[in-house]
């Protein structure tokens, strides 16, 4: 026999087998943990980001708002259609100072077949109502650009240069809304 053959194979100071490398190892409960966590958190910030449009989809009473003359393609942004509500107040002729701006409520009544708002207030409303931002040039409910393909986008602005369009909305009870349809009307 050689010295080769006979030699029994010792442990390194390191742990490790001097033949071969380390089994590998899972990444252990922790890792899973971190990961659980991680995705939870992502989970979270989507619900977040998604719900002020989802929950009026899902659970929000229908509205009808009157829409005037639209912006139909917005070229930075595509056929984003930029819509413009005259029976929604109006931020910049009140008389508020800027440390009066930001969270404002719009509530909503039916008169006849369409839905009108109310004076902009500061404390939420009983009853049906929106919830907008009054901080910049207009009032923000949500509902102000509906997206149509770029045939569609050109033929709604055709068809409302000479008359009004109705926005089917729906309005949840926290006042967040989402543009379901967007049709022409004669009247």
């Amino acid at each position: 026999m050689t010295t080769a053959q006979n030699t029994t194979e010792q442990p390194r100071s390191d742990g490790a087998r001097s033949g071969g490398a380390r089994p590998a190892r899972g990444p252990g409960r922790r890792g899973w943990l971190i990961l659980v966590g991680v995705l939870v958190v992502q989970l979270v910030l989507t619900l977040v980001a998604v719900l002020p449009q989802l929950s009026p989809r899902v659970s929000g009473t229908e509205v009808a708002l009157r829409v005037g003359p639209v912006d139909p393609i917005d070229p930075f942004r595509g056929a984003y259609v930029d819509l413009d509500y005259p029976d929604l107040p109006d931020p910049q002729f009140e008389a508020s100072g800027p440390e009066e701006r930001g969270t404002a409520y719009v509530a909503l009544r039916q008169e006849g077949d369409v839905w009108v708002g109310g004076e902009v207030q500061r404390n939420e409303p009983d009853g049906l109502f929106l919830r907008c931002d009054d901080s910049g040039w207009r009032l923000e409910c949500g509902i102000e650009s509906w997206f149509v393909g770029q045939s569609e986008a050109v033929d709604l602005e055709e068809s409302v240069l000479d008359q009004d369009a109705i926005a089917t909305v729906r309005v949840d009870r926290w006042g967040n809304a989402a543009i379901v349809d967007l049709i022409p009307h004669e009247g």
